[in-house]
């Protein structure tokens, strides 16, 4: 032992190797290394005697015989150490890095986790509804979804995406950005990110290529510029993936196994789900991480606990400071909200990932946590409703003798809007059409269907044809210096649609001809009426078994106000209420309201009466003032008395 010059600490493997092969110990120069590779220095360690070597590297040799003593001596050694309980750090830097302990690897953990709490590297929770007017969450997650593919495309890795992520939200925190700019700051934030962290990174004309050149590059670049100014050029911060990958190396056992790959790949897919829910955004990146680690072995061994001893010493974070994100991500997880946005779910469900998405947690019997025992609760409220949910993973109910089911999906490609366009026989269509979303109520013993669709609802905006609403700058268009320049507008561009749902019988021809089913059970029972839906009774505080809200399309009229169909559907458990809304607000020339209204009450009758309500009213804004000003004046006489067109004007004015 004394014989050698400046040794190196080393493990018992490599001290085998050594005398083994009668090879040198050279001495290793010190050198500091970023976080990241700590995993990878298997070699890093400190010089005992001294900082420096000798000019020339010397060696001794030794007989085999006492080799073998000094080897039996070091045993001994390390067994006498490994009986006594080292402090909590050092266990969690040894289960991270597998290597000699290295000193400053928990200052560089210190140092992250200050950095992740500075103001100036975190987002506003809650910047939607305090900053941002013209932008909602579920344009975030869109946004989000897409640049999820476009890292697909051209092979980003993941840090550049969670720094994407990291400087849309601090920017959005801040700074009120229109809808029609959310894109834009998307891809520039993405390639600022790109510059930061790849070795080549995308150019600027690939993001206005994937934006199907919706921007130039001087908007790119603009972008990019302000983005970078906001950041005050400080483009390095530590996000969920810092962490993530150091609490991964302390969570893993037993060096590589498929059993630490399953928790490798299974964290990264739930982390990298928590980019696109606008919830997580109020939680640390540290947080996250840990949460992910932590749902990553619930999952793959739910029998163990799933925090363990050196997580909870290296981390910081107890189990219960983690519940919050935890059952935070655990809905992402099972994707309890039906979202249709599937590009982090089709990405991870690959085979070179080893089909990592599929994986669920395991049922709540199977043990005792908090988020389990909600999933229990839930579950038996809907057994006592005499409900239940869809099967593989689709979004909706079984009640009563109904499927009701709801699906989001993202808006139409560029070739399908080219196909839409020509199926429709027109030469414009809303900005944004969600051609595969769609609400589904289907009554399983008559086969009849009732579902809708944008595809529907602009069949019957074609078909309806209205003239075309003008606009204040229509007038200036009429006197250009070249009226051949004249835009005229052979489409009513406002999408209105009377369109009230559709409807189809899907029943197997082979039992209606054996008379299994009867003509009479082939079709429901329509009343068309008035005033006729129990308003109050829909009031009334029953528990709400499934409540969903479908976007079928969506159009800004060209900056000059907005043109929206929705459908909303709320399943309780003696009825299902279903309001199909079209709204257009056209500024300063009018507002219009189409609704339609479904309400339908179980087990009254053997075959189901819906009934079906119908609400169309239109007003310019000119009258709608007058209403306004009318009614101010009707509440200055504390006069009771307020007409239906007074409360209307009021509720979409404000």
């Amino acid at each position: 032992m004394g014989a050698h010059e400046n040794p190196v600490q080393a493990t018992r493997s490599s001290k085998r190797r050594a005398s083994a092969a009668h090879s040198q110990q050279l001495p290793t120069a010190k050198k500091r290394v970023v976080l990241g590779d700590l995993t990878n220095s298997l070699n890093l360690g400190s010089f005992r005697d001294s900082d420096f070597g000798p000019s020339k590297p010397k060696c001794t040799l030794k007989w085999k015989e006492e080799e073998e003593e000094e080897e039996e001596e070091e045993e001994e050694e390390e067994e006498e150490e490994e009986d006594q309980e080292p402090p909590a750090a050092e266990i969690a830097v040894s289960s991270m890095v597998h290597a000699p302990k290295c000193g400053y690897s928990n200052s560089i953990y210190k140092h992250l986790r200050a950095q992740e709490m500075e103001v100036n590297r975190r987002p506003l929770p809650g910047y939607m509804e305090s900053v941002q007017n013209d932008v909602a969450p579920y344009m975030r997650e869109i946004l989000l979804d897409w640049l999820v593919d476009v890292a697909e495309e051209y092979k980003i890795v993941p840090d550049t995406l969670y720094l994407t992520v990291s400087y849309i939200d601090r920017f959005l925190s801040y700074r009120a950005v229109s809808r029609k700019k959310i894109q834009l700051l998307g891809v520039s934030c993405m390639l600022i990110a790109s510059k930061y962290e790849e070795i080549s990174p995308p150019h600027v004309e690939d993001f206005c290529y994937v934006t199907d050149n919706t921007y130039t590059m001087e908007e790119v670049v603009d972008m990019e510029r302000e983005v970078l100014e906001f950041l005050n050029f400080e483009m390095g911060t530590p996000t969920t993936k810092t962490f993530l990958r150091i609490f991964t190396r302390v969570a893993e056992e037993n060096g590589k196994s498929l059993k630490n790959l399953q928790l490798e790949l299974l964290g990264c897919y739930l982390a990298e789900l928590s980019l696109l829910e606008y919830r997580c955004v109020s939680f640390l990146p540290s947080v996250l991480a840990a949460s992910a680690v932590f749902l990553s072995r619930f999952t793959n061994e739910p029998e163990m606990h799933p925090w363990s001893l050196a997580l909870q010493c290296y981390s910081g974070y107890r189990p219960s400071d983690l519940k919050e994100c935890v059952l935070a991500i655990h809905d992402l997880q099972l994707n309890r909200k039906g979202s249709s946005l599937n590009a982090l779910r089709e990405k991870y469900r690959k085979v070179k990932v080893i089909l990592i998405a599929k994986q669920n947690p395991p049922d709540h019997e199977t043990g005792g946590t908090s988020e389990e025992m909600e999933v229990e609760a839930d579950e038996k409220e809907l057994k006592a409703a005499g409900a239940e949910h869809l099967p593989d993973g689709r979004k909706g109910l079984h009640i009563h003798g109904w499927e009701i089911e709801s699906r989001k999906r993202s808006i139409l490609t560029s070739s399908n809007f080219l196909l839409w366009e020509e199926k429709l026989q027109t030469s414009h269509l809303p900005e944004m059409v969600f051609g595969e979303s769609c609400l589904v109520l289907k009554h399983l013993n008559s086969g009849t269907k009732i579902h809708f669709n944008a595809f529907d609802a602009l069949t019957g905006w074609k078909q309806e044809a209205l003239p075309p609403v003008e606009v204040p700058a229509a007038a200036k268009w009429k006197f250009r210096s070249k009226p051949s320049q004249e835009v005229i507008l052979d489409y009513d561009y406002t999408f209105t649609t009377p369109y009230c749902g559709s409807e189809t019988i899907e029943i197997d021809t082979e039992e209606r001809g054996r008379g299994e089913i009867s003509q009479e059970a082939c079709s429901l029972h329509w009343e068309d009426c008035e005033e006729q839906i129990d308003v109050v009774s829909l009031a009334s505080k029953e528990p709400i078994l499934f409540y969903d809200e479908v976007v079928l399309y969506e159009d800004e009229l060209a900056d000059n106000g907005v043109s929206l169909l929705t459908v909303k559907v709320r399943v309780m458990p003696s009825c299902w209420f279903l309001l199909l809304r079209f709204w257009l607000r056209v500024d300063g020339v009018l507002m219009r309201l189409r609704d339609t209204r479904m309400h339908c009450i179980f087990g009254v009758n053997a075959n189901p009466v819906i009934l079906r309500e119908s609400c169309w009213r239109e007003a310019t804004f000119e009258a709608l003032s007058a209403i306004f000003l009318f009614n101010l004046h009707m509440e200055s006489q504390r006069t009771a008395s307020v007409t239906f067109w007074v409360l209307w004007g009021i509720t979409w004015l404000l």
